[in-house]
């Protein structure tokens, strides 16, 4: 079958044997760029992706920026028979910090940390045996190193959940629904003003209580009358 694999900065858990077979490497640190900020996020190790290779399937005539958050890298080596492509790359400005991230990020080369772009979304093909009498099918895989991106945190930030929405019907086989938008929920916030709200809440919390006891009250005298 196909495979979505959304890795995070640390150990893989087990993992490395189908890492190997893929043969993919994750980097050994986080994703950090400082200049995110002009975007107003205050987070480095929060990075934005503004532009993308158009000449891949999941990311062709894709626009819109999409958000990472404590990505890492995924660089691609030798599978066993797969054909990877990189769709998905950070900014020249971004590297891989490989030391602690506190106070102050700087890029230091001496303690090994890896200058952008840096590869973070991969996507791989191979040619596998299809049922009996049926022609090879492709097989897919989708690595990316962040896990953060389609979780409801990130979901609605940018481009997350149409880039989502693309790797997976690039993966189900598709590709013609690739690029069509998310549907999105219509608003249905209600504004209210002060007066407004202190009149509804006034209302809910006195003034229907009262007409229920009174009505409630005037029942009760008509049966005693009765």
């Amino acid at each position: 079958g196909n495979l979505l694999w959304l890795g995070d900065p640390g150990p893989l858990y087990g993992l490395e044997p189908l890492a190997e077979d893929l043969g993919l490497h994750f980097g050994a640190g986080t994703i950090v760029d400082p200049e995110s900020q002009l975007f107003g996020i205050n987070n480095p190790t929060v990075i934005v992706v503004p532009s993308y290779d158009t000449t891949q399937a999941i990311t062709k005539d894709f626009k819109t920026t999409t958000a990472y958050a404590a990505a890492t890298d995924v660089e691609i080596g030798k599978g066993d028979g797969w054909k990877a492509e990189t769709f998905l790359q950070t900014l020249p400005r971004s590297w891989l910090a490989t030391g602690k991230l506190q106070g102050q990020v700087v890029y230091d080369p001496k303690r090994g940390d890896k200058l952008g772009p840096l590869p973070l979304g991969v996507s791989l093909t191979r040619s596998v045996p299809g049922a009996a009498g049926a022609a090879p099918a492709e097989q897919r895989v989708v690595v990316v190193g962040d896990g953060d991106f389609l979780s409801n945190s990130y979901l609605g930030s940018g481009g997350n959940l149409d880039l989502g929405l693309n790797i997976l019907n690039w993966l189900a086989h598709d590709d013609r629904y690739i690029n069509i938008d998310a549907r999105q929920a219509p608003d249905l916030t209600l504004s209210l003003s002060a007066p407004a709200q202190a009149v509804i809440g006034f209302g809910f919390l006195l003034v229907l209580p009262v007409i229920f006891l009174i009505a409630g009250i005037t029942v009760w005298i008509r049966r005693r009358r009765r």
